[in-house]
């Protein structure tokens, strides 16, 4: 199973930081068990201090607004709401 979703807001002084992560579950079965496997990692960091918004992959390179919803339609509207 893999998710991807806006994760929760954070506050630092006046800027709201967020993140769009990817999370990955998976389960295998065996004559000994059951085993669970979870991940989760960041596919882009969403930045909000007053009227600017900046929006960066894990490497810390720019991403558009196109690029964020491609991602995750709909993060930045939910963000930008908080």
């Amino acid at each position: 199973m893999r998710t991807i979703k806006l994760d929760r807001h954070i506050g630092i002084g006046s800027r709201s930081v967020a993140a769009i992560v990817e999370l990955a579950l998976s389960c295998r079965g065996s004559r000994s068990g059951v085993y669970l496997y979870g991940a989760k990692r960041p596919l882009a960091i969403l930045i909000h201090d007053g009227d600017e918004m900046l929006a960066l992959d894990p490497y810390g390179e720019p991403l558009s607004p196109d690029e964020v919803e491609s991602l995750c339609p709909g993060a930045l509207e939910a963000f930008l709401r908080g």
